[in-house]
């Protein structure tokens, strides 16, 4: 999953939603999908393209993603989430304090 394109990830997370609806996989793999780890920066940079919040959109409506995760989304979709990654990375990462 690492370094897909929005095109592939979305595919990829789209597929496995189909598997989970099939139940055989687990909530918690689907989440897994849909924030990879080497590359969740590709989910919150790109929170505006129509792809990611299509997706997102799909994936908060769900009944098996967890109430937490729901709110993250919310977060990403309304841009939240990249402003507190970049302050964070800032103040953290950038040795300015």
């Amino acid at each position: 999953m690492y370094k897909l394109s929005i095109d592939q990830h979305v595919s990829f997370v789209r597929n496995l939603a189909k598997l989970r609806d099939k139940a055989l996989i687990s909530p918690e793999e689907l989440e897994h999908a849909l924030f990879p780890r080497f590359s969740v920066d590709m989910i919150y940079e790109n929170y505006e393209d129509k792809r990611i919040r299509l997706l997102l959109g799909e994936m908060e409506a769900r009944d098996d993603i967890r109430p937490d995760l729901k709110s993250e989304i919310a977060s990403i979709l309304s841009g939240e989430a990249l402003e507190e990654r970049r302050l964070f990375k800032l103040y953290c990462c950038s040795g300015q304090h």
